[in-house]
């Protein structure tokens, strides 16, 4: 006998919320501040509607500035994003029924915005 359980996007019909989250990332190495201006999604799959999150730092030991939550859908181009930082993270996150992602490479609008 064969079984197969937990395909498909939902729980019988409920809404399966996730959310994942990046690790602190030094967009340059510490030493100067970045500015971020926009995300550019790159998915191979999209379906529903997701939110993301952008959390920065300006020093290591600071607390967390979050930026958003920003929705997109399949039809985003760009997120228009206004931050600056030294550590940045990103969340995702989805809580709706028939929501479903396959992730390709995003990409960031940034420049160095010099040491403070």
């Amino acid at each position: 006998m064969l079984y197969i359980h937990e395909t498909g996007v939902d729980a019988d019909g409920v809404a399966l919320p996730y959310h994942l989250e990046s690790y602190d990332v030094d967009q340059t190495d510490g030493v100067g501040m970045m500015h971020l201006s926009e995300l550019i999604p790159d998915y191979s799959v999209l379906t529903g509607t997701h939110k993301i999150s952008v959390k920065t730092r300006r020093r290591p030991m600071e607390a967390q500035a979050t930026k958003g939550p920003y929705t997109f859908n399949s039809s985003t181009e760009k997120i228009s994003v206004r931050a600056k930082f030294r550590q940045a993270a990103i969340k995702l996150e989805g809580t709706a029924v028939g929501t479903n992602f396959r992730m390709g490479f995003w990409n960031a609008t940034t420049k160095q915005h010099g040491k403070r």
